[in-house]
């Protein structure tokens, strides 16, 4: 785990959202990304409902490579904050309630090489003992469920996570991600 800057979270959230528009990778040259304001005001424009991540909350972010325990641990941003587990299990077993498209979206990237997946957004403004919500990546992140739930091995995924800069035990983001990193936890 190693702490980063905000600026470094948006430009690769962007880039992320600009490649599936092209179906390419994007190249964001400083004519297009000039400072942070510029990204996040793109990435906004991609992506509105991500404004909840950086505006309404001061988080200090995290580079991580998730182990599969703590991919085990994620939950959804979907209404019912559900783990990627059990909605992996709901659409094997028939009873999830996603819309179809949905449903395609993820049984897509469930068939995607492991390594074509990308990096997941994770925000841990949730009470601790509970799992990190997936702030963007939802749909791959329950592909790679649904994957392991077939028999395929867990790859190790890397992810960015955001931590309140105070949380509601007093902890400042940076002393939160530092103990956590310390215990090899979320």
């Amino acid at each position: 785990m190693r702490l980063v800057e905000q600026h470094e979270v948006v430009e690769t959230w962007l880039r992320m959202e600009l490649d599936k528009e092209s179906k390419g990778t994007v190249d964001l040259g400083e004519q297009e990304v000039l400072d942070e304001y510029g990204a996040l005001t793109q990435l906004l424009v991609q992506k509105p409902n991500c404004g909840q991540v950086f505006v309404e909350y001061e988080l200090q972010w995290c580079s991580v490579t998730l182990t599969e325990a703590q991919f085990r641990r994620l939950r959804t941003i979907w209404g019912d904050e559900l783990p990627v587990m059990e909605h992996a299990q709901k659409l094997l077993d028939g009873s999830s309630d996603l819309e179809e498209d949905r449903k395609a979206h993820i049984r897509e990237f469930a068939e995607q090489p492991a390594d074509a997946v990308g990096r997941l957004i994770l925000n841990r403004r949730r009470r601790p003992g509970v799992g990190p919500l997936v702030q963007d990546g939802n749909h791959r992140a329950v592909g790679i469920a649904l994957r392991m739930l077939r028999g395929e091995q867990y790859r190790a995924m890397a992810a960015y996570i955001g931590y309140p800069s105070l949380d509601c035990f007093g902890w400042t983001g940076r002393a939160r991600a530092r103990w956590h990193a310390y215990r090899g936890t979320l």
